[in-house]
């Protein structure tokens, strides 16, 4: 059972990391000027890491907690 949370909540993680890269690269670039492009791109990987960083500490309170 932990490790099934534990699965799911590192798929989560690496999912939106994903979501947040195919953003950047595909699709920011069709709908956004050049000039602003650099910043929506930092404040995408900042969220992005931001989520990561607390998928990972729910999946490290999983392994310890249940």
């Amino acid at each position: 059972m932990k490790n099934d949370k534990a699965k799911k909540t590192g798929l989560i993680a690496g999912a939106s990391v994903l979501m947040a890269a195919i953003i950047n690269e595909l699709l920011l670039p069709l709908f956004v000027s050049p000039t602003f492009l650099w910043l929506i791109k930092l404040v995408v990987v900042i969220i992005s890491v931001y989520l990561a960083y607390i998928f990972a500490k729910q999946l490290d309170h999983q392994r310890d907690g249940d």
